[in-house]
């Protein structure tokens, strides 16, 4: 981007922003059992908020013409025609960017921009199997009604951990949303010990993994080969970068 003339900046990630409670996994939100961590920053929602200021920032669209926007998403993203499809395992399609400077960036570290769609897709796929057979689980249908009758004692009608961490999201912009998070957050820790909601979690999901990956295995290894050669293509681009 500044070889095409554009004082480009990336945004900067936090660590708070990669370990906060916004960016937690799904899976382990429904394993968040931390009643000390809860009450003092509920599910770190607020804490990844905050940024530190920085004379990095990146460049300011709105102050360009309509031109110059234009131009500049052209330099970064190519154009729709350079587009990469690939259908996925549900028969839609995802495509990325395979022109401009991201493609370029994109090809350096994966190669294969289709091939990385396809195993994006894989995983995503694998994702959706092990999460639908956990779900199916008796066991933790039994506790999770456990935990929504807990947390609607609590004052909070929420039929799943999703759903908890949903309604402290919603409610971060209010003039006590922190309070707010750290009451529902604590409330859903205290209704997870109470009715063995994680216990129930964490046995369904390790037997649906187990499940899933013995039938998978050759794919999941080829997918992880790939990842293992991209993380590796990133630390030499990394390394060289002046």
């Amino acid at each position: 981007m500044i070889e095409s003339g554009w004082d480009y900046k990336p945004q900067q990630t936090t660590e708070g922003e990669l370990f906060g409670g916004t960016v937690m996994e799904r899976h382990e939100l429904w394993l968040y059992d931390d009643p000390t961590r809860a009450a003092e920053v509920g599910y770190g929602i607020a804490q990844s908020q905050v940024r530190e200021p920085s004379a990095d920032e990146p460049l300011d669209l709105s102050m360009l013409t309509q031109q110059q926007q234009d131009e500049y998403f052209l330099d970064l993203f190519g154009s729709d025609e350079e587009r990469i499809e690939i259908t996925t395992a549900d028969g839609s399609t995802t495509s990325l960017p395979g022109g401009g400077c991201l493609g370029e960036a994109r090809r350096a570290i994966f190669v294969d921009i289709a091939e990385y769609l396809r195993v994006r897709d894989y995983r995503g796929s694998l994702a959706g199997i092990v999460w639908e057979q956990v779900m199916s689980s008796g066991a933790l249908q039994r506790a999770l009604r456990s935990w929504s009758s807990c947390m609607s004692s609590r004052g909070f009608e929420t039929p799943d951990p999703d759903a908890a961490l949903d309604l402290a999201l919603e409610g971060i912009s209010e003039p006590n949303g922190t309070a707010l998070e750290r009451e529902v957050a604590t409330a859903d820790v205290d209704c997870k010990r109470e009715s063995g909601l994680s216990d129930a979690f964490a046995l369904a999901f390790t037997v649906s993994v187990d499940d899933v990956m013995a039938g998978e295995e050759l794919s999941i290894q080829g997918a992880l080969e790939f990842d293992r050669m991209a993380l590796e293509r990133a630390r030499e681009a990394l390394r060289i970068l002046p």
